[in-house]
């Protein structure tokens, strides 16, 4: 499934009421392709939104060394960051910091990204994107999650294919969360608030993205995290 086109539609079509103030775009991205970026980035440009893609310092080398080759938008970077950092040059407090405008809300994007992790790194990972929030900007994280939900009928075949996975990307894959409510749960306990959690399928007639017979594994999560008020003067 293309879930860029869900997280992207997410975005842009609620830019005229909660969305509307969002003009930065950080994302952390994972396993996902070039052409699906360059469709999100000139999606984002077009509505005005500047669009920084990272990732660890070898990859986002060779990331921006082939953006160059297509692209040579302004609006389109690629910064080093490592998400699992609370401090230092390349954390996300410290591209934020860097690269984003005080007085604007941000969006930050994983793709691809925490079924790489155990339970434990993920809360820890969504605690530090909330905490980074609203030290800073304030705004909004979305990402997507394959769910360790058991009761479906493709389960077992996904389930091989993660062990699978594991063999070749050399690591752990997980496959977390036994329903919606567990997501929401985690969310809020990590700091989030007004959170939502998206099926592929309620997108099924509005987007390109490929249709299945099935309810689907993968869920499109968001959740929001205000400016802190000590930080924000209020």
């Amino acid at each position: 499934l293309d879930l860029d086109f869900i997280i992207g539609h997410r975005i842009l079509a609620s830019k005229g009421s909660f969305w509307g103030k969002i003009t930065q775009n950080p994302v952390y991205s994972c396993s996902t392709t070039y052409s699906n970026h360059l469709h999100s980035s000139k999606s984002f440009e077009a509505q005005g939104l500047r669009y920084l893609e990272t990732d660890l310092t070898g990859m986002s080398k060779r990331k921006k060394s082939i953006l160059g080759k297509i692209t040579s938008s302004a609006n389109h970077q690629v910064i080093p960051c490592n998400i699992l950092l609370d401090e230092g040059p390349d954390s996300l407090a410290e591209v934020i910091r860097k690269y984003c405008d005080p007085q604007q809300p941000v969006v930050i994007i994983s793709e691809g990204l925490i079924n790489y992790f155990n339970l434990e790194t993920v809360a820890q990972l969504w605690s530090r994107i909330a905490r980074t929030l609203g030290n800073s900007v304030g705004g909004w994280y979305l990402l997507d999650n394959y769910g360790h939900f058991t009761d479906h009928p493709h389960f077992p075949l996904v389930q091989a294919s993660s062990k699978a996975l594991q063999v070749v990307a050399r690591g752990g894959v997980h496959l977390h969360f036994d329903n919606d409510q567990e997501i929401r749960k985690m969310m809020s306990h990590c700091g989030f608030e007004n959170i939502e959690v998206y099926e592929p399928k309620d997108y099924f007639d509005s987007l390109p993205v490929p249709k299945v017979n099935n309810d689907t594994l993968v869920r499109v999560i968001q959740g929001e995290k205000k400016k802190n008020r000590e930080q924000s003067g209020g």
